[in-house]
């Protein structure tokens, strides 16, 4: 035990001392032997830019994401970004619908009482219609943010100004096994969709004879924020109360015929776009600076930030020991961060000569469990100063960048990008003592 605690103080020890100045520090005071090692510190120089996003997967079938949220938002820095939320339902019996009159149809969208809204106070109103799809969509597909859908252009159904409620029970009148009775359901939204109740009355038995059959019968639903929206409200999407639930009467008897989103045997997914005319944002990307002193990244399907590695020069034939990214939160105003919360888990993703991207080896050395320890990418907040900052470990790509064996282009990204609405503005780089910082520790070989 002893000996172990020896060696994890002088592993202590040698970093403290590594990172204690800002130029190259020779530790052959207290290292032993005829050929010590020099460890130097540097930070190399490298160039920030906001791009556009590229479209992001939204779903596939072997990722379960149980809230979508749909809405728009009007960011002064980031333009206006709306996001609409297209889905199938299934079934769960084969009901004979003959002699059968409509009572009505409701959609029932269970919220997410725990990320409820993003980009809009808690009173702002919310607004979105309701379309009938037209094209399949199939679970064994998978889909994009830019991937789109047809639809009847006739609404079947809209919310108008709404404020979601969160926190109350509501009581609804729905008809049981032998009787109409009371059921209490947590929070959740209501729409109206009559308009196609007398279609699905004209359903037959071998209509409802697979999940297969009917979704070819009645393709889905897609839901589209309109522009009175203010924010994005989340759902609980694969909760029982999620689903189309068509009302009518046989017999003078009362029945209800629900039909939910199942995981598995529904396709789901989010639609973006992006309308950043006016902004500095758009100002930023039209001219063209690789030099930003403030950077932009968004989910969705909104901008990235590139960092470009130009001059290595200075540590040609070195052995990285490690190498951190330092990027430090912009606040524009007070009230920023509150009514859009940065993003709280970045990642790096090198981006090729041929414009394709992957995670850097070091992301992927890391694991899912083991990301913040041991590559970073978190959002953390300085006790001391109340800088909130994301620091990330790159010392196994950097290695390659030097070797000649990766591209000297990364990309800053959301890790949850196609499925959160998250956005952060950044110091990019400056004379301001918040700039982007590259640091490396690094050994000469030669």
């Amino acid at each position: 035990m002893a000996k172990k605690l020896f060696h994890l103080s002088l592993k202590a020890l040698m970093i403290f001392l590594m990172w204690s100045c800002n130029k190259a520090s020779d530790l052959t005071s207290i290292l032993d032997g005829p050929d010590p090692i020099n460890i130097k510190y540097d930070e190399i120089p490298f160039t920030t830019k906001s791009i556009l996003g590229d479209s992001t997967l939204t779903y596939n079938d072997s990722s379960f994401v149980p809230s979508y949220f749909l809405g728009l938002m009007d960011d002064s820095y980031f333009g206006i970004s709306t996001a609409a939320l297209n889905f199938q339902v299934a079934i769960f019996s084969e009901p004979d619908l003959a002699g059968a009159t409509l009572d009505s149809v409701v959609l029932s969208l269970e919220y997410d009482t725990t990320l409820m809204r993003y980009g809009a106070l808690a009173d702002a109103p919310f607004s979105f219609e309701v379309f009938e799809m037209t094209s399949d969509i199939a679970t064994d597909r998978n889909y994009y943010s830019s991937s789109q859908v047809e639809v009847n252009p006739v609404p079947i159904g809209q919310i108008e100004g709404i404020v979601p409620n969160f926190r109350d029970t509501l009581f609804i009148p729905e008809p049981q096994a032998l009787r109409l009775d009371t059921v209490a359901y947590v929070p959740h939204l209501r729409v109206r969709l009559d308009r196609i109740g007398d279609d699905l009355l004209q359903f037959t038995p071998d209509d409802f004879a697979s999940v297969e059959i009917f979704q070819r019968k009645f393709k889905g639903l897609s839901l589209r924020p309109t522009s009175t929206s203010e924010g994005v409200v989340f759902f609980e999407m694969f909760s029982g109360l999620t689903r189309l639930n068509l009302y009518y009467t046989i017999r003078d008897t009362s029945r209800l015929l629900q039909m939910p989103v199942i995981d598995g045997r529904c396709a789901l997914f989010n639609s973006y776009s992006h309308d950043i005319t006016g902004t500095d944002l758009e100002s930023r990307i039209i001219s063209g600076s690789d030099n930003d002193s403030i950077v932009y990244i968004q989910s969705m399907q909104g901008p990235d930030l590139l960092i470009t590695f130009d001059d290595l020069s200075s540590i040609e034939n070195s052995t990285i020991n490690f190498a951190e990214l330092v990027l430090n939160l912009f606040v524009p105003f007070a009230q920023d961060t509150t009514l859009y919360p940065a993003i709280d888990q970045m990642i790096v993703q090198e981006l090729k000569d041929d414009g394709t991207r992957t995670d850097v080896i070091d992301l992927l050395f890391a694991g899912g469990n083991q990301l913040t320890t041991f590559f970073g990418g978190d959002l953390r907040i300085d006790e001391d100063t109340d800088v909130a900052s994301y620091h990330f470990n790159i010392t196994r790509h950097f290695q390659k960048i030097l070797d000649g064996e990766a591209s000297n282009k990364i990309l800053v990204t959301n890790l949850f990008k196609g499925a959160l609405p998250n956005r952060s503005i950044l110091f990019g780089k400056s004379s301001n003592a918040l700039s982007a910082k590259f640091k490396v520790t690094h050994s000469d070989i030669n």
